[in-house]
This record gives C-alpha cells, structure tokens and sequence, in this order.
C-alpha cells in the first residue's frame, strides 16, 4: 500500500506528510493534529510499520472529524490493524 499524499474525510482535505526524525524529537512513530488537520509519519519507518501507523492515523482522523470523543485511544490500534488487513489482503473491493 503507497501511503497516499492527502486522504478526504467529510469533506476535509487532510495531507499526509513523512517527517525526519519524528520519534527521536516528539517519542512518537505518528500523529495526528486537529489543528493543522494534518498527519505526520515518521519517514525512517518500515514501509510497514508506515502503512500500519498511516491506518492509526487515519482513526485519530476520524474520531476528530465526526466527533467520537468517546472512542478510546486504546481501541483505536486494533481497529487500525483491522482496516490495515482488510486492505493489505484486498478483501474490501465494491464493484
């Protein structure tokens, strides 16, 4: 899976950018930020690791965007990793 360069959530154009060193500097692999409504990756992870992260991202998104402040962040990594599989498998196609 290529990380993607922006992804649309709600009409919320959210650009996703690959940073130096953002676990070094910020003890993070990710991050999502509501105010800039943009998400970091560290770019010196596996192309793996990124694709797995990018998905965690994707639900902090989500969960700014529609306002699920009820969603919980230790939910949110296995929900990723779900999405992740479906997509790395290629088990969700709508024709």
């Amino acid at each position: 899976m290529a990380i993607p360069k922006s992804i649309t959530l709600n009409g919320c154009i959210i650009p996703v950018k690959l940073v130096k060193h953002l676990y070094r500097d910020n003890n993070r692999y990710g991050e999502y930020s509501s105010c800039e409504m943009c998400i970091n990756l560290d770019e010196d992870l596996s192309d793996q690791k990124q694709e797995i992260i990018f998905c965690h991202e994707v639900i902090e998104a989500i969960k700014d965007i529609y306002l699920l402040e009820d969603l919980k962040h230790e939910f949110m990594q296995p929900i990723a990793l779900a999405v992740y599989e479906l997509i790395k498998k290629k088990q969700i196609t709508f024709e």
